[in-house]
């Protein structure tokens, strides 16, 4: 199995837009899926993308603002349509390429990634008033 080639699972912020998606690379013969929202510059937020093996779903400061239908995706392996099989690497804030204008400038409080996606009302536990007033507790990537 290969380690990478390209393939991509992302937070990031590009051109003034949230996005959480994948990319595939340019010669697997897939697309991007992904879903955004538009940012305001120099606010901070509270960002949180899951995938629950049917939805793509992001939300700020706690509120789904998008999501996609994409049903079956196992986001730990991808394979292109020679049968190669790929492991993505996770990419938070910016693009793999650093000459893509999807550049992150600015500061990451905290990050955290599960093993599981977790549900609407556990986002908005995550992101609410309390998580706020408290700050992170835990900062793992």
């Amino acid at each position: 199995m290969e380690n990478n080639r390209g393939t991509e699972l992302f937070l990031r912020i590009c051109n003034g837009s949230l996005q959480f998606g994948r990319w595939l690379g340019a010669n697997t013969g897939n697309v991007n899926i992904l879903v955004q929202t538009t940012v305001e510059a120099g606010r901070k937020y509270d960002a949180v993308g899951t995938y629950d093996s049917e939805y793509w779903r992001l939300y700020l400061d706690g509120v789904l603002v998008a999501s996609l239908y994409d049903p079956g995706r196992d986001i730990g392996v991808y394979e292109n349509f020679n049968g190669e099989t790929f492991n993505p690497v996770w990419l938070l804030g910016g693009h793999g390429d650093p000459n893509q204008r999807c550049q992150f400038v600015g500061t990451i409080y905290n990050a955290e990634v599960y093993d599981t996606a977790l549900t609407s009302e556990q986002v908005s536990e995550v992101c609410g008033p309390i998580a706020k007033l408290t700050g992170p507790t835990a900062s793992t990537v």
